[in-house]
């Protein structure tokens, strides 16, 4: 189930970044382009944390041990 929604939202992400080629094709207003822009970031948005959502605690933890693991040279000796 998890894989049938990133896979959903990814094409929806997709499809929000594609039709930006599209906004510049037909060449909207400069008022037009900035609501599609603004439109496709906030669906990018979303997404992205829905994504957490669906992914759950698991990839916050692994997120923060790369973190501890990337920054372990840079941290002093206690």
């Amino acid at each position: 189930m998890k894989k049938t929604i990133l896979i959903a939202l990814g094409s929806v992400v997709a499809l929000a970044w594609l039709s930006l080629g599209v906004g510049l094709a037909i060449e909207v207003t400069r008022e037009s382009w900035l609501v599609w822009v603004t439109s496709v970031a906030v669906i990018t948005e979303v997404a992205i944390w829905c994504a957490a959502a669906t992914m759950g605690l698991a990839v916050f933890e692994a997120r923060k041990k790369a973190w501890r693991w990337l920054t372990r040279p840079f941290r002093i000796a206690g």
